[in-house]
C-alpha cells in the first residue's frame, strides 16, 4: 500500500475514533443528567453499553494510531509487528461489536416482555371495569322494571 495512503487512512481512523469516544462520553453524561430516577437494571445496562462502546472506539483509535506509526517506522520487522498488532485488534473490535448487539437485543427483548405484560394487565383491568359497569347497568335496569 502507498505509505501516504496508509498515513491518511490511519489519521482518519484515529480522528473518527476519538470523535466516537467523545460522543459516547457526551451521551453518557447527558443520560446521567437526564435520568435521575432510573432503575438499577437500566442504569447497569447503559453503563455496560457505555464501557463496551468506549472500549471498541478506543481499540479503533489504536488501530488508527498503529497505522500512522507504521508510516514513520523504517525497519521492516517493526512494521510487520505493527501490522500484526492491527490484525490482532480487528477481531477484538468485532467481538465487542457483537457483544454490544447481543446485549442490546437481550435488554430490549426483556423491555418488550415487560411492556407486553403491563399491557395485558391493563387490558384485564379494563375488562374487569367494563364487566362491573355492565353489572351495575343491569342492576339499575332491573330495579327500574
Amino acid at each position: 500500500m502507498n505509505p501516504l495512503i496508509e498515513l491518511a487512512v490511519g489519521t482518519v481512523i484515529l480522528l473518527v475514533a476519538i470523535g466516537l469516544v467523545e460522543r459516547h462520553r457526551e451521551t453518557w453524561r447527558a443520560r446521567l443528567n437526564a435520568v435521575k430516577d432510573c432503575n438499577a437494571v437500566e442504569h447497569l445496562f447503559h453503563r455496560s453499553q457505555f464501557r463496551r462502546r468506549v472500549a471498541a472506539s478506543s481499540l479503533i483509535a489504536l488501530v488508527g494510531a498503529l497505522l500512522v506509526a507504521d508510516y514513520f517506522v523504517e525497519y521492516p520487522l517493526a512494521s510487520l509487528l505493527l501490522i500484526a498488532a492491527v490484525l490482532l485488534l480487528l477481531p477484538a473490535i468485532f467481538l465487542l461489536a457483537v457483544w454490544d448487539m447481543l446485549s442490546i437485543h437481550k435488554h430490549f427483548h426483556a423491555d418488550r416482555e415487560g411492556a407486553t405484560q403491563a399491557r395485558r394487565a391493563l387490558m384485564d383491568e379494563a375488562e374487569r371495569l367494563l364487566a362491573e359497569k355492565r353489572l351495575r347497568d343491569q342492576q339499575k335496569s332491573s330495579e327500574q322494571d
